[in-house]
């Protein structure tokens, strides 16, 4: 009957195509069952249900054990593929069975109990059922602690879907809201929101809405907190007055180093800044007046410009620049905002930090923006090359009411508001709005003309090389407020009181305030900072005087890494081709090229940065660019005579040109002066036949020791005063008596007769001996000191008595 029974059941025609267990093919009844097109389903029914889902819908109910039991439910599952097997087979087995029961006619039961194969089908149904009442129990303990955990009364059975709804409600139970995890905290709290009734679910929405908007205003106060506006009005007056008020403090300050240069008493003084020594050609201190503009803002908020205001004002900028003056010396020393916030590290709070470095990234003016850009490019920078501002002119406080702005000849200038055009003359163009007045100067071609009404960004004419642009506030003022602001009297007469409400209603002046234009601008830089001349070596930039060894090795030293490290000779023998140092031609490669490393130089072989019309120049060979390099230098230094770096700066990296928006050649004349020593330059200024020489001279310019030191190009440092030179050369081992010789320095003792005068009764004085005539029995020397009309010198002089005087020779 067994063998009937297996026949039967693979002989079963199984139509449904879901379902290819059953089969008379065994091949397919085998890839069924290993899983390529249907998979056993994890949980589930076994009586008559379905049993087979597609790939992928597997992994529910037992593969959803937790992760710490995986490696235990591996066997368990792989026991449970396995009766289900049996089960599905047990359950086509019961279908054959049926039918073979019906059909037999002796009913053998007890031969069907023995069949070893009912018998294994049998006992994997008896295990299916013991299955499912584990899985059960295993629901209805988690569910109790699910309870237990959340509160909730306990069952002594549960289903899966209330499992689930419990197993949520744990998870939003147990989840936090910080501000440390912003993501998880809101999709915790849109969870906790689906959970809710609808009509509690639209208010939490609304409220969420409400937080959302509420969290973008405070963003918006924080953002006015971190950028004040310097006043309540974006054209606000106190910006001005403040910024107007620091210039005038710096041009004092100048003045002041100007006057005690030019008033010695008699004594020369020397100009230190920051402690270079220096001079007063084209002097103009200049604050760091953005940066105390901004901590004035940020430390009092709304101010007003009164005395007591100006005092705050001038007590910072007194900390930031200070000149001292005494007999010998003009000390200035200037400072950033940084450097005076290092030394007062307990004038700014964190949070005043925070605003500052805030004002810094999106712009400190950015509430003052009320102007367009006067170009056609409104985000092209504004090269401003002449402030808003007190200066010196002629020696005298001069305050400038506009700004000059840098631009090209023909370029297209554009209204900076819209308005109406009420004045066109001398190549200039006003335009009038409600509130405020500009008047744009410097037009080479005005295409506008008077009571027109324009745009903003609408052409008004073409620039010369620069702009002007003049900006002025009007307020109009009202009777009312004239009136209100009197007092009224109650015994006036009727006739009286009407008078005075004619006269109030009258039309009063409007009140003009002249404003900044830099702070109404986009993109605002500035094309200069503190301007003064240094001593350096100056001059004789034609002469060959040079050390080569010393040339040589700093040659090695900074160009061994760029393209022009085996162009030394080269280098040598295009500056005395083109008649000027070969010092001062590495100088300049060497700054303008990077040492050789620079773009230009190894894309365009240009080693000295020069352009014809803002485009760099572009050489066949690096030969050939060294050559344009001589050239240039030979039409600058010789043909025009440029002969100090002072000057020849001026012409070859002008302070404030348009090819220069970071302002870098305020460094350039610093640098090639330093440079220029490095290179073994020798030469000093060339005054008629005699020349100077520079060793790192320490004493004040203009005097004797200055001079004598100078000249020799062998005495020493830290000599003390003209008289003291003797003793002092002595201990230092020179030799020193009373034998004149040419090339010796000659010391005077205090009051000592100088010829026809008499030297200093403190100081002394000193000399350098230019000849010596035996037969004569005189001397010929060159001096130094302030009160001779040449200066720094040579200032010759022929004198007679000789062996009465200090000599000191070089060794």
């Amino acid at each position: 009957m067994a063998n009937n029974f297996k026949e039967m059941l693979l002989n079963k025609q199984h139509h449904d195509p879901k379902d290819a267990l059953v089969s008379a093919d065994p091949n397919r009844f085998k890839k069924a069952l290993r899983g390529n097109k249907y998979r056993i389903q994890g949980v589930g029914g076994f009586g008559g249900k379905r049993f087979l889902r597609k790939k992928g819908q597997f992994r529910r109910g037992l593969l959803a054990e937790n992760a710490r039991k995986k490696k235990q439910s591996a066997n368990w599952v792989k026991r449970f593929r396995r009766r289900s097997r049996l089960a599905l087979q047990h359950g086509a087995v019961e279908t054959a069975k049926k039918s073979a029961v019906a059909a037999a006619n002796n009913g053998n039961q007890n031969e069907q109990s023995n069949d070893p194969v009912y018998q294994e089908l049998t006992s994997a149904k008896k295990g299916a059922g013991r299955l499912k009442a584990r899985q059960r129990r295993h629901r209805n303990r988690k569910g109790k602690r699910l309870a237990k955990k959340l509160g909730k009364p306990v069952q002594t059975s549960y289903s899966r879907k209330s499992i689930r709804k419990m197993m949520k409600q744990r998870a939003l139970k147990g989840a936090t809201f910080s501000w440390r995890h912003p993501i998880s905290s809101i999709r915790h709290l849109l969870k906790a929101i689906l959970m809710l009734p609808v009509v509690i679910k639209s208010m939490a929405i609304l409220l969420l809405v409400g937080l959302v908007f509420g969290l973008i205003a405070l963003m918006s106060s924080m953002f006015g907190w971190l950028v004040p506006a310097m006043s309540t009005t974006a054209d606000s007056k106190p910006l001005t007055d403040a910024y107007s008020y620091i210039t005038e403090l710096d041009t004092d300050a100048t003045k002041k180093v100007i006057d005690s240069m030019a008033n010695t008493d008699g004594n020369g003084r020397s100009l230190i800044i920051n402690g270079q020594e220096a001079t007063t050609d084209g002097i103009e201190l200049i604050s760091d007046f953005d940066r105390e503009l901004a901590y004035l803002s940020i430390k009092y908020d709304d101010f007003t410009v009164d005395d007591a205001f100006k005092q705050k004002i001038k007590k910072l900028h007194d900390q930031m620049m200070s000149v001292t003056v005494d007999a010998k010396t003009v000390t200035v020393n200037l400072s950033s905002f940084d450097e005076w916030e290092k030394n007062h590290p307990k004038a700014l709070s964190q949070d005043d930090k925070d605003r500052l470095d805030a004002m810094g990234q999106v712009g400190q003016y950015r509430t003052q923006e009320i102007l367009g850009s006067p170009f056609e490019d409104q985000n092209a920078t504004i090269m401003v090359n002449d402030r808003y501002a007190w200066r010196l002119r002629s020696g005298q406080k001069d305050m400038s009411n506009h700004i000059r702005i840098s631009s090209e000849v023909g370029k297209k200038i554009v209204a900076v508001m819209s308005g109406t055009v009420t004045a066109v003359a001398n190549g200039s163009v006003t335009i009038v709005t409600e509130g405020k007045r500009t008047v744009t100067g410097g037009l080479k071609t005005v295409t506008v003309k008077p009571n027109q009404e324009i745009k903003k960004g609408d052409q008004i004419g073409t620039s010369e090389k620069n702009i002007t642009l003049q900006l002025v506030k009007i307020t109009q003022q009202s009777a009312s407020d004239e009136s209100s602001s009197m007092p009224s009297s109650s015994s006036s007469s009727s006739s009286t009181s009407g008078s005075t409400v004619a006269a109030n209603s009258a039309p009063l002046p409007p009140v003009e305030e002249e404003l900044n234009p830099a702070f109404a601008l986009p993109n605002v830089k500035y094309t200069y900072a503190t301007t003064y001349g240094l001593v350096t070596s100056g001059g004789n930039l034609t002469g060959q005087d040079f050390d080569a060894n010393k040339f040589h090795a700093a040659w090695i030293k900074y160009f061994s890494n760029g393209v022009l490290a085996d162009k030394e000779s080269y280098s040598i023998d295009a500056a005395k081709k083109a008649g000027v140092n070969p010092a001062l031609i590495a100088a300049i490669m060497g700054t303008e090229s990077s040492w050789g490393t620079s773009a230009a130089i190894r894309g365009a072989n240009n080693p000295s940065g020069q352009m014809s019309g803002g485009t760099i120049i572009a050489y066949p060979s690096l030969e050939a660019g060294i050559d344009a390099t001589g050239t240039t230098l030979h039409n600058l230094v010789v043909t025009r005579g440029l002969n100090t770096v002072q000057k020849l700066g001026a012409a070859y990296a002008p302070i404030g040109a348009i090819n220069d928006p970071n302002n870098l050649n305020l460094n350039w004349v610093p640098n090639v002066n330093k440079l220029l020593g490095i290179f073994g330059f020798k030469s000093g200024d060339s005054i008629g036949n005699i020349t100077l020489h520079d060793g790192g001279n320490s004493y004040p310019a203009g005097q004797c020791t200055w001079w004598a030191k100078a000249r020799s190009g062998w005495a020493a440092n830290n000599w003390g005063n003209g008289a003291d030179w003797g003793s002092s050369a002595a201990a230092a081992g020179f030799s020193v008596d009373h034998t004149p010789q040419q090339g010796a320095l000659v010391s005077f003792a205090a009051g000592q007769m100088v010829g026809n005068w008499q030297a200093d009764p403190v100081y002394g004085h000193v000399a350098y001996v230019e000849a010596v005539d035996a037969d004569k029995g005189t001397i010929t020397i060159s001096q130094g000191g302030t009160g001779f009309k040449q200066q720094p010198g040579p200032n010759l002089q022929t004198l007679g008595n000789v062996g009465a005087y200090t000599y000191i020779h070089p060794r």
